[in-house]
């Protein structure tokens, strides 16, 4: 399969991680199973109110038009997870059974790389490859003075 690589990974000022992995893919993969002990994040995700959550990003993203299905399926880029996410949707504003509103493990890891890879949650996230630089130093984030 390959060598593991060394990803470091900065999320905030506060956290700095280093995951081996064998793929960029992988080292995502690694970290969004590690952020669904987040509960921040999970609320975050799974709040359907639009005024709040990531339905709020979806709905304010200027890249996106039409209704909020078309958004959300934008987002999801027509997946299984926008209709697993639609369906919650459907439920929490249109339903009767509210308390059935859950999100799947796949769709919650899923989401969580998205939501990373367009910066929706960290303000300043990086993921570099050490060992595909040759730098001898190598800059993940720099607090401009």
């Amino acid at each position: 399969m390959g060598v593991r690589k060394s990803f470091a990974i900065n999320t905030d000022i506060e956290r700095f991680l280093i995951i081996k992995a064998f793929t960029e893919e992988e080292a995502y993969q690694i970290l969004a199973e590690e952020l669904l002990k987040d509960e921040y994040l999970l609320h975050y995700i799974q709040s359907m109110d639009t005024d709040d959550g990531l339905i709020y990003s979806i709905l304010n993203n200027k890249n996106t038009v039409g209704n909020i299905y078309k958004k959300i399926d934008v987002f999801w880029n027509n997946t299984q997870h926008s209709n697993e996410y639609k369906r919650n949707y459907q439920l929490h504003n249109y339903g009767e059974d509210v308390d059935n509103i859950k999100f799947s493990n796949e769709f919650l890891i899923f989401t969580i790389i998205l939501v990373l890879k367009k910066g929706l949650w960290y303000e300043n996230f990086n993921m570099l490859d050490l060992s595909a630089t040759s730098n001898k130093i190598e800059y993940l984030y720099q607090i401009d003075k």
